[in-house]
């Protein structure tokens, strides 16, 4: 029997909105390997029913959605709007360095940034989640040096802390809703999560037990997905205690 270990799962220190989008992106994702790959029926009967499940609790999180924009969230979405808007302007005003590597770079962060399109015009949860996959790319080692040569490291920090303002305030006030609510959210929470750990237990015994493609490629996936969410809840941990320890100074 082949030796394969899940990450460990995040699922207990997630929001309502995050589980949701954890639970769905395993699930959707291993649905998309197709039926070339998928040929286990047990299999794609748990995706299938985990898919319909998640859906489920993200229409009673979209109902709840609707009570959420409120003064405040609407004016901290405005603010990283801006944020968005005055790091493009930034790097479109570099194409008229003088200095060819300024432009460049600035050319090379440009298409970046159309890859991601009209970040602003998202719903609040993709902006949300779009602006924290941008901010780690302009951090990363093939942007970083790029963003340093342009002088605008100031302004990736402005979006990155706009959008954990936003991020916190939304949060905060999506699980107070929620929870008026609460019963029938918890039931349903519980309801995907008893769903999503049949699954990963089937996938794990099956991956080791057999050496296919359906049961390798779905433990990768969980295992990416996994190791994303910790990593964002770590970040957002430790920021809060940044917060906290420049509060008591």
């Amino acid at each position: 029997m082949k030796k394969v270990r899940f990450n460990s799962s995040p699922v207990p220190f997630l929001t309502y909105m995050e589980f949701y989008q954890f639970v769905a992106s395993q699930a959707n994702r291993i649905h998309d390997l197709g039926d070339t790959v998928l040929t286990d029926t047990e299999l794609k009967q748990l995706v299938a029913v985990l898919i319909a499940l998640s859906g489920d609790f993200n229409k009673l999180l979209l109902r709840v959605q609707k009570s959420l924009i409120t003064d405040d969230i609407t004016k901290k979405d405005k603010v990283r709007d801006f944020s968005i808007s005055a790091l493009r302007a930034a790097i479109r005003n570099a194409h008229y360095s003088t200095d060819e590597e300024v432009v460049r770079c600035s050319v090379a962060l440009t298409v970046l940034l159309e890859t991601y399109g009209d970040i602003a015009r998202e719903d609040l949860d993709t902006e949300s989640a779009t602006i924290d996959k941008l901010v780690e790319e302009l951090e990363g080692p093939t942007y970083k040096p790029m963003v340093d040569k342009l002088l605008i490291g100031a302004n990736v920090v402005r979006l990155k802390t706009d959008n954990d303002t936003f991020k916190k305030l939304y949060n905060q006030r999506s699980n107070e809703e929620v929870a008026k609510d609460a019963t029938d959210t918890r039931q349903l929470r519980n309801k995907v999560n008893e769903q999503y750990q049949l699954l990963c237990d089937y996938v794990l015994l099956k991956a080791r037990m057999k050496d296919e493609e359906q049961y390798n490629q779905s433990v990768l996936i969980i295992n990416q997905v996994r190791s994303h969410y910790s990593a964002l809840k770590a970040q957002s941990k430790a920021a809060q205690k940044n917060d906290e320890s420049t509060t008591k100074k």
